[in-house]
Order: C-alpha cells, then structure tokens, then sequence
C-alpha cells in the first residue's frame, strides 16, 4: 500500500503461517513468523450427542500444521479438514465453548450444547393392570417437551414428569 525507509504497509494475502519476506533493491530479507488467527464462521449443528460428528466452518484451519479442535477443553477427534471445514467428532464433555487452535493461536469460540439421553434406573412396581399408574425413576427426563413411555411400543399417558421421575399411566 505504502513504503518508506523503516515502514512497509501491506495488505495480507490469504495464505498460511509463514515467515515474512521482504524483497528490496533485489536482496530479500526474511523476518518473523506471521501467524493466522483461525475463525469459526459456524458449526453445521449446535448440539448434540458425544460420537457424533459436527462440521465446523471457518478460515485458515489449514494455516499451520498443528491443528486441533476442543469442546469446552476436551479435545476432539478430527475425521477430516481442509482451509475451510473441519469435520470433528464430539468428545464426551459438557455444554461450552468450541475452538480451533492452530499452531498455538485460538480461534473465536461458539457455543455447543450437549444432549444427555435419559436412563431409567427403575420403576415404582413392575407387575400392574393396564390403566395402573406407575413411576418411572432415572436421569435426563428434563427436555423440551413431554417424555414419551412405551410399553411394548404401546404409548403410556404421562401424567406428570421431572428430571427423574415420570409418572405414567
């Protein structure tokens, strides 16, 4: 853009890390190592399960060639990643930010959440009449709608449910 004795304005090329070169008077000078900062445009899902696999958008993810990838601190298992995307499986971890780091330098970070399936741990009577209500005890019955209880595949009707219980008709 502009020079003078002691300074060079440039604009950056889209490139990797590398060390800067100048060339003058026909002699180069290499100075120091100029580095990327990676940036995550978007994630192609903003939750899910631990094992699956999330593509994350962004650029210079190829800008170095130590590049990883980490669910509120956990590190994830890359599948496969160019300048662009990376497509990564989600490490068991729990709600928090996702960043990229390359070479040492982090990205912005976006936000993941987790989803927990639900466990049942037991229930209140296992012997009963139909139209018997019963309770069904466990973890992750909080969601955002009402649970579904099947009995053989046929629906129970739910008459009430917390994040560990549901009472079930």
């Amino acid at each position: 853009i502009s020079s003078s004795v002691t300074q060079i304005k440039a604009t950056v090329p889209e490139t990797k890390n590398g060390a800067v070169a100048i060339t003058s008077n026909g002699i180069t000078s290499q100075g120091p190592i100029f580095k990327f900062i990676p940036q995550i445009t978007g994630l192609d899902k903003t939750n899910g399960f631990a094992g699956e696999t999330v593509v994350l958008t962004g650029k210079y993810f190829d800008a170095g060639p130590n590049v990883g990838v980490s669910f509120n601190g956990v590190a994830a298992t890359i599948v496969s990643n160019t300048s662009s995307s990376l497509e990564v499986r989600v490490p068991a971890s729990t709600s928090g930010n996702v960043v990229v780091t390359v070479d040492g330098i982090n990205s912005n970070a976006q936000i993941f959440t987790y989803k927990v399936a639900p466990s049942i741990t037991g229930l209140s009577k296992t012997t009963a009449f139909a139209q018997d209500t019963l309770t069904v005890y466990g973890r992750n019955f909080n969601g955002s709608g009402t649970p579904i209880v099947n009995f053989e595949g046929v629906a129970a009707t739910v008459l009430g449910h917390s994040a560990t219980e549901i009472k079930v008709r």
